[in-house]
Parts: structure tokens; C-alpha cells; sequence
């Protein structure tokens, strides 16, 4: 399904919880892959960018850092999204922003997408 922009925009601005869905959003279309880099034995990093060094002549944190950036985002929208739907109530536009984040507003969180899905289930029942 394809959703209007400004419908959207539309729906966040008026539920009361519009502000937590945006964040959610942002945080999941955060850029990189989900590896948390921070859980690296550090004597592991250091072997690898001497070897890099050694073999390439530089060394490219930036992709590092993106996947890290990645993985924290995800972390933290994990979190928000667990609150919220615990605050949530079950009105049609609560169910409809539900909806559009799993379809797309969290598109490049699996993670995110599944919690959304699974409310949505719970919902049904």
C-alpha cells in the first residue's frame, strides 16, 4: 500500500503520540547494517587495523561508525516502540499509524516491523 505524505503527516500531527511514532521512524531509516561493533574483543580491532594498515595504507572507520550508528538506532527505537504501545490505545488512527509503521513507516528495521505486526495481531484477538 502507498501512503500519501501529507495524509501522514496529517495523522502524526493530530494523535497524540505522533511526536514518539516520528522518532521511531527516523531512528529506523537509520543508514548501515545492524552489527554492534562495541561488542568486539578490543584486542581483535586493534590486529585488524594494524593488518589494514599494514597491507592498505588506511583504515575506514566510516563504515564502522555508520553500522554502529545503525545498531544504536535500532536499540533505541526498540525501546520507543515498546513504550509506546504500551501507552497506546486501540482508536482507528492508532491502528492506522500502527499499520503504516509496519507496512512502512519502519521499513529498514525488521525488528521495529515485526513489534508493529505483532501489536496489530494482539489487536485482532
Amino acid at each position: 500500500m502507498t501512503y500519501l505524505r501529507s495524509y501522514v503527516r496529517k495523522m502524526l500531527q493530530s494523535h497524540p503520540y505522533g511526536d514518539e511514532f516520528k522518532s521511531i521512524c527516523e531512528l529506523s531509516n537509520v543508514g548501515g547494517s545492524p552489527h554492534n561493533y562495541r561488542d568486539e574483543p578490543v584486542g581483535n580491532k586493534v590486529i585488524e587495523i594494524l593488518l589494514f594498515l599494514f597491507l592498505f595504507g588506511e583504515y575506514n572507520t566510516r563504515s564502522r561508525r555508520r553500522s554502529q550508528w545503525k545498531y544504536d538506532a535500532t536499540e533505541e527505537a526498540l525501546a520507543k516502540t515498546s513504550i509506546l504501545l504500551n501507552k497506546l490505545d486501540s482508536s482507528d488512527d492508532s491502528n492506522w499509524l500502527v499499520t503504516y509503521m509496519a507496512e512502512e513507516g519502519a521499513r529498514n528495521c525488521e525488528e521495529v516491523k515485526k513489534k508493529f505486526e505483532e501489536y496489530l495481531e494482539s489487536c485482532k484477538g
